[in-house]
């Protein structure tokens, strides 16, 4: 009986959670994506269409970044490779993770509260060994890609607006990445190197 109702409480929040989750997620998809496709089309890159596809919006997004530091510097760079392989390190490591904190949380849950605190030492001893050998992995990875897509973005706006400092710390701290690339997408790269 405590178990149903521990089960009926968590499910009831994920589904709520999730729906929520997921409007905000495509909303800021579609941002970001019209963003990307408008630009890379506009500077006339392959395949622009790639800003649509999960995973391989990574590539395009390097692709964009690849060519803006080419006309700015002159340097080649390779964005899209490190972008793709780094992003796609990220998600095939962050969804077990999700996937098996989820599993374990509920399980705690429902012994805790089915058995009263019987045995949740034995939880915690397994879950502490278990989650930070994932998170720290997890987190490694992630630092590496948002190393590389920041400074990716910062050649990006730098393309565009004489305001790219401010508008790269912006993205940092507020995550306004998917709407700034809406906004600057049919501006006109700037002539000359800030």
């Amino acid at each position: 009986m405590a178990e149903d109702f521990v089960m009926n409480v968590f499910w009831m929040a994920f589904a709520i959670g999730a729906v929520i989750g997921g409007i905000v997620g495509i909303t800021i998809y579609i941002f970001e994506s019209i963003g990307t496709y408008t630009i890379a089309k506009r500077r006339g890159l392959k395949n622009p269409w790639l800003a649509w596809i999960p995973f391989a919006n990574f590539f395009m997004f390097g692709s964009i970044a690849d060519d803006c530091n080419q006309k700015l510097s002159g340097k080649k760079t390779n964005n899209k490779q490190l972008l793709l392989w780094l992003g796609v390190a990220s998600k095939i490591i962050a969804v077990p993770f999700v996937i098996w904190l989820m599993d374990w949380y509920v399980n705690f849950l429902t012994d805790v509260i089915v058995y009263q605190g019987y045995g949740v030492e034995s939880y915690l001893m397994n879950f502490f060994g278990t989650f930070f050998i994932l998170y720290f992995l997890l987190l490694a990875v992630s630092i590496a890609y948002a190393v590389f897509y920041y400074i990716a973005l910062h050649k990006v706006y730098k393309s565009y607006t004489q305001s790219y400092v401010l508008l790269l710390v912006f993205s940092i701290i507020f995550g306004i990445t998917p709407f700034v690339l809406f906004a600057i997408r049919n501006k006109d790269v700037l002539t000359i190197d800030n």
